[in-house]
């Protein structure tokens, strides 16, 4: 989607594309599969576990001048990811819990223009947080950048 594009963007400016599929629930035999035909899986349930880990929500905090604030965000996010799971959802599903999580980001931080709902604010606020250095960084980019036989010409 529009969130992928844009993270490719500043992982690898101008490179080819291919598919790359969030991991969900599918079984080792499914990402063999996928890896067989050419397509990346990720690491991690899917692409917004590397947007609210908490590397980038600490990126955030510093950002906006509160890097107190972190450990308030980190809570609320895992307590929004237990609640899930005492929901039935699965335990690492951030996707599921970057409502609330986003919720607690607008008010502890004092946020505004930062994005109209979850899926918003990860685009527009915590895309661009993303940055090199950063261990969720690389372990993304290794992913998507991964030597392809279709990206050699």
């Amino acid at each position: 989607g529009n969130t992928f594009s844009l993270l490719l963007g500043t992982l690898a400016p101008g490179i080819k594309t291919w598919k790359v599929f969030d991991r969900d629930d599918r079984h080792e035999s499914d990402i063999d599969q996928l890896l067989s035909e050419n397509t990346q899986v990720l690491q991690r349930r899917d692409l917004e576990s590397y947007l609210w880990d908490d590397e980038i929500l600490e990126a955030l905090c510093n950002e906006n001048g509160q890097p107190e604030k972190l450990a308030e965000l980190k809570a609320e996010k895992a307590a929004a990811l237990t609640d899930g799971a005492a929901r039935g959802s699965p335990p690492d599903d951030i996707k599921a819990a970057s409502g609330r999580v986003y919720n607690k980001c607008k008010q502890a931080l004092g946020l505004t223009q930062c994005g109209n709902d979850a899926e918003a604010f990860a685009r527009a606020t915590l895309a661009p947080l993303l940055k090199p250095h950063m261990r969720v960084h690389q372990e993304l980019a290794s992913i998507v950048m991964a030597p392809r036989l279709d990206n050699i010409k």
